[in-house]
């Protein structure tokens, strides 16, 4: 739970990879004046190759890295950025969106609220095809690696007592919404209690 004494709002926006994350923290963060957000994917370590920390990613068989494991991303420079945001208060709310923002340990103390966006393997599968990535997806990756790494990740976060699921398949104007009314609540409450 955030600290009462920190004034920013702390919003976790997790799931699987195409679920409406980004969309989803884009449109609230325009809507609430003096929010900010920040994106896990922008601590990808996909951007060098070279690094040594990339080795154990590595997956011969399919000539390519596993981009979705948490040793994929500099965890310990977002949870430092965040920090800094807090202890800033460059922003009121402060939304941190990505597909493991619930799986390290360190960043969970952060949120005061945590959503978690979910799809079928069918769903997830055709959005994914129809975005182009860089490295590339090659032909078997999604089988073999997105899908089984995002069931690894679900079944982690399924063990948090906190978390809101969120049918992704649902309209994007529902669950913004939804979102939207249960953080303009949590951050009246906030103001409230300060």
């Amino acid at each position: 739970m955030m600290n009462v004494l920190s004034k920013v709002l702390v919003i976790g926006v997790g799931g699987t990879t195409n679920s409406g994350k980004t969309t989803l923290t884009k449109r609230l963060t325009d809507a609430i004046p003096g929010s900010s957000s920040m994106c896990q994917d922008n601590y990808s370590f996909s951007k060098d190759l070279k690094d040594e920390r990339l080795n154990s990613l590595r997956i011969p068989e399919l000539d390519c890295w596993n981009w979705e494991k948490i040793e994929a991303l500099d965890m310990e420079k977002m949870v430092e950025d965040i920090q800094t945001k807090i202890d800033e208060h460059s922003c009121s709310v402060l939304f941190v969106e990505g597909f493991l923002v619930f799986n390290y340990e360190p960043l969970l103390s952060f949120f005061s609220k945590k959503y978690f966006l979910t799809l079928t393997q069918e769903e997830c599968k055709r959005r994914r095809s129809l975005r182009v990535y860089n490295p590339a997806d090659g032909p078997q990756y999604f089988d073999k690696v997105v899908w089984p790494e995002y069931i690894k990740v679900l079944e982690q976060v399924k063990l948090q007592p906190d978390v809101n699921f969120l049918d992704g398949e649902n309209k994007q104007d529902d669950i913004f919404n939804q979102v939207l009314e249960e953080v303009n609540q949590l951050s009246e409450n906030m103001g409230q209690g300060v």
